[in-house]
């Protein structure tokens, strides 16, 4: 039986965005099946003949005008409003396309293109042309200041409705041409007005390449997502031009007429550059569509060069690399109108960093991220586990997700395809993916060394854990201070449910996880503490074992799961006050006795003779 160790003698944790790692028949029967035979080839031929054959388009969008690649093009298929986007790189692959299927090409400021399916015909560039403009109204609209009153309007039409929708994000990181990361997450996204509120992690994977013994994660790009906010000042972006009103606004900005043109819908869509009059690395520069009739943005771009205003900073295993030099970035929202209401469809958040090593050299790594909100009519079960709003939020989510690849397999709504190049750098020998990164590696020259985190969650397998306590100078402190016990300590353990539908099935998932994101223990520890710790785990996991077997019974059901699981949760922490009243981190040993023979009798387990606490 292994014995893991735990550090989690408090709640500070220091982690690095770049860290050094690593049949015969019977014979009676035979008339029986002579007969049914002809049956069964007749019903082969009839499936066959019901069967529609489907197949994969793909290709490469382009601009008609400038022939550059459009990235987070929509492209879907009107017969099941099923459907991707095209990539960084302008790629697309549509799966499931059936012949004479009509798809549908459409970007805001550009006219929707319609092509019919025939095969794999459609497999190529794709051109796309920018919508007609209404160049007379446009000389006559520079001349005048209606474009601040649009503009400053805006803020209006930010509507405090919450929106709920099935989201995807994709990531990828360079430096120079090397690409160094990979990150693919399904998410519930909350969305308000012009802004994302919160991302709910469904299911995630990534792969990251080492550069120089390390590796570069963005671990917490989504929820800058949702740090940004257009309306209203914060401490972490640049300033933009729909914080101010009118007066504010031509004070801080230059506004010029880019483009007016009427859309296929019939409205008449303003393109207004802006431009920050002063202190440009603390504003953002960029352009707004905005709808002339309900004064909604529709669109907006967002850039800043060298912002002295931005939401990251680096953390490393060693003090090789200093601080972060420069940081450009670039934020563009699309929005669709739903009556006179904006409802978020995709963010693109593109950012390039510049590190100072010490020797006075400049790392240079450039990420490209988007978000898009593909169906707002159903949300997606997400795991019931409560995760702390702490640092890492989607690499640690990741780590307790299990292995599931058939969800990404079976998944039958909007997906980005991995294409040559990005299945080419997730097989590569040097890449390291998510389902080995919190194993740990061997020492090699090529893989990381290190686990990605210095305290990962522990899933109960039987295996007894360590936890460090401090030193005797330390707890001296405590009892000077006269620190009550109960306050020195917490041990968190959970319960988490993870409910998938995986094509023609459903599969839930349970584990029982001590955090120790959540725990510390500020006391020596003992052989009777560890029993103690150990014994509390054990009984979180017969827990477990009940909770699943109440979950077999209401299959799919949300709500019921919902219900069950509560219901678990409650019954586990009326448990564990029971028992941490009763033992007393382990110095009452006939509680304990008690306890550890409730753990011996359900599941096998005598911690009181693995610690070798001695009972008088």
């Amino acid at each position: 039986m292994k014995i893991h160790e735990l550090k989690a003698n408090g709640k500070k944790f220091v982690f690095n965005v770049i860290i050094s790692l690593r049949i015969e028949t019977p014979k009676n029967h035979a008339l029986k099946y002579r007969v049914l035979f002809p049956f069964l080839c007749l019903l082969n031929i009839t499936m066959a003949q019901n069967q529609v054959n489907t197949f994969s388009i793909n290709g490469v969008i382009i601009d008609s005008l400038d022939f550059k690649a459009m990235p987070f093009v929509s492209v879907y298929k009107t017969r099941d409003k099923k459907g991707t986007l095209s990539d960084f790189k302008g790629q697309f692959i549509l799966d499931d396309v059936q012949p004479n299927d009509s798809i549908i090409f459409s970007h805001i400021g550009y006219e929707k293109r319609v092509l019919i399916a025939e095969s794999e015909s459609l497999n190529g560039t794709i051109y796309l042309q920018p919508e007609t403009l209404l160049f007379d109204e446009v000389l006559v609209l520079a001349e005048n200041s209606i474009m601040y009153e649009m503009v400053s309007n805006t803020r209006k039409t930010h509507s405090a409705k919450e929106e709920m929708a099935k989201s995807y994000f994709e990531l990828e990181s360079y430096h120079n041409e090397k690409q160094l990361e990979l990150f693919q997450a399904y998410y519930n996204g909350t969305f308000q007005g012009y802004n994302v509120v919160d991302l709910e992690m469904k299911n995630g994977r990534f792969a990251l390449a080492p550069l120089s013994q390390r590796v570069f994660a963005s671990t917490e790009s989504s929820r800058a997502l949702y740090m940004h906010d257009m309306m209203r000042p914060n401490e972490f972006f640049p300033k933009s031009p729909f914080e101010f009103n009118k007066q504010k606004l031509a004070r801080q900005y230059t506004l010029s007429l880019n483009a007016k043109y009427v859309d296929e819908e019939d409205r008449t869509i303003y393109v207004i550059s802006f431009e920050p009059r002063k202190e440009k690395n603390s504003y953002f520069s960029g352009k707004v569509w905005i709808d002339s009739l309900s004064n909604c943005i529709l669109k907006t771009q967002l850039n800043s060069t060298n912002a002295a205003i931005h939401p990251f900073r680096p953390l490393w295993s060693d003090t090789a690399m200093a601080d972060l030099n420069t940081v450009n970035l670039e934020i563009t929202k699309s929005y669709s109108l739903i009556g006179n209401e904006t409802r978020l469809n995709t963010v693109h958040f593109n950012y390039n960093l510049s590190y100072k090593t010490r020797d006075d050299s400049l790392l240079n790594i450039s990420t490209q991220a988007v978000l898009h909100a593909y169906n707002y009519t159903e949300l997606f079960t997400v795991p019931f586990f409560e995760f702390p709003l702490t640092s890492h939020a989607d690499y640690r989510r990741i780590q307790m997700l299990p292995d599931y690849r058939d969800f990404w397999d079976c998944l039958d709504e909007f997906k980005i395809e991995n294409n040559d190049a990005k299945n080419a750098f997730i097989n590569d020998s040097a890449t390291v993916r998510d389902d080995e990164l919190f194993d740990g590696f061997p020492d090699t020259n090529t893989r990381v060394k290190r686990n990605f985190f210095e305290n990962p969650y522990v899933t109960w397998t039987g295996n007894r854990i360590i936890i460090r306590g401090i030193s005797a100078d330390s707890a001296n402190y405590y009892n000077q201070k006269r620190i009550l016990p109960r306050d020195r300590y917490n041990l968190k353990v959970q319960l988490f449910v993870d409910v998938n539908s995986d094509c023609d099935s459903v599969q839930v998932i349970t584990k029982t996880i001590f955090d120790p994101y959540e725990s510390f223990y500020n006391f020596e520890t003992t052989k009777e503490s560890q029993a103690f710790l150990n014994i509390y785990f054990d009984l979180m996991e017969i827990e477990r074992r009940k909770l699943e077997t109440e979950l077999e019974r209401v299959k799919n059901d949300r709500d019921a799961i919902i219900q069950v699981y509560n219901a678990a949760l409650n019954r586990a922490k009326q448990r564990s006050d029971v028992y941490f009243k009763e033992v007393q981190r382990g110095t009452n040993k006939e509680a304990l006795v008690k306890w550890n023979n409730v753990v011996l009798q359900t599941l096998n387990i005598n911690n009181i003779a693995l610690f070798g606490v001695e009972m008088e």
